[in-house]
């Protein structure tokens, strides 16, 4: 590999589907919708965010993957892409209880979830490794790209792939919390 990070993303990456499947894939439609109250994320959701936010990601990994990306000026320029970079990975530490207020583009559905999230994680999360791995003949520590909600918010593919696979163990952390809560539906 001409960049030997992307095999521990992709470790982690296969780590969080097994864990997501282990630990959510028996659960109910009611126990994958159930949230503490209206302003928290139930399970399914914490899943669907995953899926929405990644999936803003493929097309940008796709168009430098096979070359017909254009950077923008933004991108070309590069200012404060390790600032930008070092605050996104603090962001989505895994360990953090933290709350963050996620971008309006990376919300989850407001509704109920269908009972194939799991299902639709784990191919969404296949889909990102193949295109991760596509970007292995790429310099990505210096090829420099825009976030998905904003030209202004640089950083490094390098570090894209790294954010996005803290970001997966975050949320992942996050449901299990709430599946730990005394008032979480039982299995019938």
């Amino acid at each position: 590999m001409k960049n030997p990070f992307l095999k521990e993303i992709i470790s982690q990456l296969d780590k969080v589907s097994e864990k997501v499947n282990t630990n959510f894939g028996h659960l109910n439609i009611t126990q994958l919708n159930w949230k503490p109250d209206s302003n928290d994320w139930s399970i399914g959701q914490c899943l669907d965010h995953l899926i929405v936010t990644n999936h803003q990601y493929f097309p940008i990994f796709e168009s430098f993957a096979n070359g017909t990306k254009r950077q923008n000026i933004f991108e070309r320029m590069g200012l404060l892409s390790s600032v930008w970079a070092n605050l996104l990975k603090k962001a989505t530490q895994p360990e953090s209880k933290r709350k963050v207020k996620t971008a309006s583009a990376f919300e989850p559905s407001e509704s109920a979830v269908s009972d194939s999230i799991i299902e639709d994680f784990l191919k969404m999360n296949e889909v990102l490794k193949a295109i991760v791995l596509k970007m292995d003949s790429l310099h990505l520590e210096k090829i420099i790209m825009s976030s998905p909600i904003s030209n202004l918010i640089v950083y490094s593919l390098k570090d894209a792939c790294i954010i996005l696979a803290k970001h997966e163990e975050r949320h992942f952390n996050q449901a299990m919390e709430i599946m730990k809560l005394a008032a979480f539906p039982k299995s019938k």
